[in-house]
């Protein structure tokens, strides 16, 4: 039973980590994000344990897809695409952002997500690209 559980999850998880890549793929103005590099060694070291830990099929299994996930997690891009923001792979539509403001001064865009404010910063020199790129997708 437990290992029906954890197929059932590892299913679970990867079609998270699937619509999240996809997501990722419709980047068109990519953004810096945070090191990436940390979650993937965690991921790393967490293979190693359910290696070390589980016995049978599950022994080569789980390692290799804990791999594959962090892989995937590497891949993942951040930015703005034609149908909305997407950060690590999560896609927040144009349709759901209301009160979208630049700021020249910190190159940042502030934006409305329900009752959430965010921000995102944007290297200097992309500034004005980013912002007409944002402009001409929001009102499709």
């Amino acid at each position: 039973m437990q290992e029906i559980l954890q197929y059932l999850l590892d299913a679970a998880v990867a079609v998270l980590f699937l619509r999240m890549y996809l997501n990722s793929r419709k980047v068109e103005k990519e953004l810096s994000h945070g090191s990436t590099l940390v979650v993937t060694v965690m991921l790393g070291a967490l293979a190693a344990l359910s290696f070390l830990h589980d016995t049978g099929f599950m022994k080569w299994f789980q390692p290799a897809f804990i791999i594959a996930m962090a892989v995937v997690y590497r891949m993942l891009k951040s930015g703005f695409s034609p149908e909305g923001i997407v950060s690590m792979g999560s896609l927040i539509p144009y349709g759901r952002i209301t009160n979208i403001s630049y700021s020249r001064k910190n190159s940042t865009i502030y934006f409305t997500r329900g009752k959430q404010k965010t921000g995102i910063y944007v290297k200097p020199e992309a500034f004005d690209d980013i912002r007409n790129y944002v402009e001409s997708h929001r009102g499709k």
